[in-house]
């Protein structure tokens, strides 16, 4: 088995990804039902998951050893550029990244499983789900 790492400046952030199939039953239950106008959703998966989760499942997916590895900004950037990054769009990936440190996306807010009327799909196998198409 190889071994190597998924590096990214993510630090201990988490996030909170919907499954595509959740997040298509929900727009088209707004669509079709009524009393959704004027309202506004913030549709996020159930749970939070982080970067170790992430390399975990690439890891189960991919039969590697692999692990992450966080990397400070200046250190990515140099690591990104490396891979051919296109420098111009780095700067915009680094605040995506800070925002994501700072919160952004860690908390689910419970709008997918209202307008579902069920538990969506855990925020691990969403991102299994999106993998797979």
């Amino acid at each position: 088995m190889a071994s190597d790492a998924l590096v990214a400046p993510a630090g201990r952030a988490r996030i909170t990804p919907a499954a595509p199939s959740d997040l298509a039953e929900a727009t088209a239950r707004v669509l079709r039902e009524p009393g959704h106008e004027g309202m506004t959703y913030e549709l996020s998966g159930p749970d939070a998951i982080g970067w170790d989760d992430l390399a975990a499942l690439a890891a189960e997916l991919s039969g590697r050893d692999l692990r992450y590895r966080p990397a400070a900004d200046d250190e990515y950037r140099a690591f990104a550029l490396g891979l051919g990054f296109p420098e111009q769009a780095l700067g915009m990936l680094l605040d995506y990244y800070a925002a994501l440190r700072a919160g952004w996306a860690d908390a689910a807010t419970g709008d997918l499983a209202r307008l579902l009327g069920r538990p969506p799909t855990a925020s691990i196998d969403a991102v299994r789900q999106a993998l797979a198409r």
